[in-house]
């Protein structure tokens, strides 16, 4: 047995003895929540091919096993809608660190996680189309088998959170430290419970500013790219260039790693015609906002006054979100805050589009009443979209260990 792994089993067996209390904490990952207890699907040998994989879905936690040395465990799952999935592999015998690899239905090699020091996670785009995806664990020394060896496959389709900088200083959630800077994912599994990770650790990558904006993309952008922008000016080392609060930023971590550790590289940044004042630095924002906005929503800190792409200028208060049409290289309307009796009066500050439920997630800067409904900067609140109705509060961070005003989010799928 190597050095870490002793290390790693007396501590269990002085905690297991000394402090009975604590045993909910043994099933923590490094800097990370406390992993479920609980299973919804177990692995079933053979199948250390893509032939015999075990068939799972998302919102899963598999239940799985090292039986040998050197052994290989394949699941498979379909996409439920296109969006973005996140999958980790988590030791629960003390000898176990598993790492994985990610197939497309070909088995072809999409990208992999061998990350021992921490639990391997895995974020990527999926789509209907390209469904079935194939999920290999494997052990990182590959030196034994049995209970010693379990291990546990968690997928989900998160919420992306992102804390407002106002004496936040730094946060805390499920054990997870962060700032403002930081984005972190929380997951609803199928046992019930739910499960909270760090997903982009911005220090990892020279960021430090607080970050204004999140999204994922649409067909429009290429690889498994992470979107943002930043209130204040920003410098982005891999770039060599300052991002302003009217631009957004690619971060691209294909074939890198998310997650405690994070590693990849700012892609590219562009901006959006006619966003120039104070008032009009980028609030919230989001590709693809389908139901009359195919470009990007946008809603800005106070007033826009930008030009359409058939020429007129277009007053856009801060409860707006607006439209930039990529295919006209112009602004175009989208969403009248006006129109949700109670938002006139408030400031959308960070949105979502839910494509899968034709609804806008909204949050709104400080507190208010919206539709009779009050809501804080801590809440997510659903408006049917076009419609215009009550969709209800679709997460209150209070009710999931999140005690802090949001500043972004981004809703991955379904």
């Amino acid at each position: 047995m190597n050095t870490k792994r002793l290390m790693r089993l007396l501590i269990v067996l002085f905690l297991l003895t000394a402090l009975p209390g604590l045993t909910v904490a043994l099933a923590q990952g490094p800097g990370g929540t406390a992993a479920p207890e609980a299973y919804s699907a177990y692995e079933s040998e053979p199948n250390n091919a893509f032939g015999t994989a075990d068939m799972i879905q998302v919102g899963d936690v598999v239940s799985a096993r090292f039986n040998e040395r050197n052994d290989h465990d394949f699941f498979v799952f379909s996409a439920p809608g296109d969006g973005f999935i996140l999958a980790e592999a988590g030791y629960v015998g003390t000898n176990a660190i598993p790492k994985m690899k990610l197939y497309d239905r070909t088995g072809t090699l999409m990208t992999y996680e061998y990350e021992s020091e921490n639990i391997p996670l895995l974020f990527w785009r999926v789509k209907v189309a390209d469904s079935p995806y194939y999920i290999e664990v494997e052990d990182w020394y590959g030196d034994g088998g049995g209970s010693d060896y379990d291990y546990k496959v968690m997928l989900s389709s998160p919420l992306l959170i992102s804390a407002a900088p106002t004496n936040l200083g730094t946060g805390m959630v499920a054990g997870i430290p962060f700032q403002a800077a930081d984005i972190l994912a929380w997951s609803e599994l199928n046992t019930g419970e739910e499960r909270w990770v760090m997903l982009f650790d911005a220090s990892d990558v020279g960021i430090t500013k607080n970050i204004a904006s999140i999204g994922l993309p649409t067909d429009g952008w290429t690889g498994d790219t992470l979107i943002m922008s930043f209130s204040a000016n920003t410098t982005i080392p891999d770039l060599n260039q300052t991002a302003t609060p009217y631009q957004l930023v690619g971060f691209d971590f294909d074939l890198n790693q998310v997650g405690q550790y994070t590693e990849g590289q700012f892609t590219g940044k562009f901006g959006f015609t006619g966003l120039s004042t104070s008032a009009e630095k980028i609030d919230a924002w989001d590709s693809g906002g389908g139901a009359g906005c195919f470009g990007d929503a946008v809603s800005t800190v106070g007033a826009a006054a930008v030009t359409t792409w058939w020429g007129s200028v277009m007053k856009q208060p801060d409860e707006n979100i607006f439209c930039w049409r990529w295919d006209h290289q112009g602004w175009d309307y989208f969403f009248n805050g006006k129109s949700v009796s109670g938002l006139a009066v408030e400031d959308v500050n960070a949105m979502a589009w839910d494509g899968s439920h034709g609804r806008l997630l909204l949050n709104i800067l400080g507190n208010g009443s919206v539709m009779g409904h009050a809501v804080t900067q801590k809440d997510i609140f659903a408006i049917n979209y076009p419609g215009y109705t009550w969709g209800g509060v679709a997460w209150h961070g209070p009710d999931h260990g999140w005690n802090y005003n949001i500043d972004a989010i981004e809703w991955t799928g379904w």
